[in-house]
């Protein structure tokens, strides 16, 4: 297992050379930036957003949310139409996750603040420390990375099948999904010429390294 992973580790980098993508391409993408790993969970900015800008962004995302539902729905779009609202939706789904989660850890760390500060007073204090409540997101993680496992069943040699990959590969990762590995290969594998190749090599790379899978 360490030499096929080895073997695929350089064959991707040694692709990902040749075709000149450089350190640009190998940042990650902003959904990736959106959707730190779990050990980053506590580099979410939690200043609460006095201006309600992220709460306002919410309700578009909503909103936008249950019109594309509604659209493939009831009008039932194929082809290349059908493939564009679907990728979009599941986008919109894993960015109100990423809303969602920051929202939660903000009210968590909040309330374990308000908690330490009486324990501290009190020293006898019974209240129950306070845990993290990531229920409505990591509903939305779920529905996001469902649309997307479909996605990419239904259109497997598509334009934007890469790019679908990769978000479902980023995704199971952060959902703590051992499959994850299955969609990043398939990318890795059958779309070396895509923008998104060498950040596949990158995260099966990792996958592999965090999981000792050699």
């Amino acid at each position: 297992m360490f030499i096929k992973w080895l073997s695929m580790s350089y064959l991707c980098f040694f692709l990902s050379s040749s075709l000149s993508y450089g350190q640009d391409a190998i940042k990650k993408t902003s959904r990736a930036e959106a959707a730190p790993s779990i050990d980053k969970f506590t580099a979410f900015n939690t200043t609460p957003d006095t201006s309600g800008n992220k709460l306002q962004a919410d309700a578009i995302r909503v909103t936008t949310i249950k019109t594309v539902s509604n659209i493939l729905k009831t009008s039932k779009p194929t082809g290349a139409k059908k493939l564009e609202l679907t990728l979009r939706l599941a986008e919109l789904l894993l960015e109100r996750h990423d809303y969602l989660r920051e929202t939660e850890y903000g009210i968590f760390q909040a309330n374990w603040e308000a908690w330490s500060k009486e324990k501290q007073l009190n020293a006898s204090l019974t209240k129950p420390e306070p845990k993290p409540n990531n229920t409505n997101s990591k509903l939305e993680l779920s529905n996001g990375i469902a649309i997307l496992r479909k996605l990419v069943t239904e259109f497997p040699s598509s334009p934007k099948t890469p790019k679908a990959l990769y978000i479902l590969g980023q995704s199971m990762l952060l959902a703590g999904n051992d499959n994850a590995d299955e969609y990043l290969t398939r990318l890795v594998k059958g779309f070396p010429d895509s923008e998104v190749f060498p950040d596949g090599c990158l995260a099966l790379g990792e996958f592999y390294f965090d999981r000792r899978k050699m």
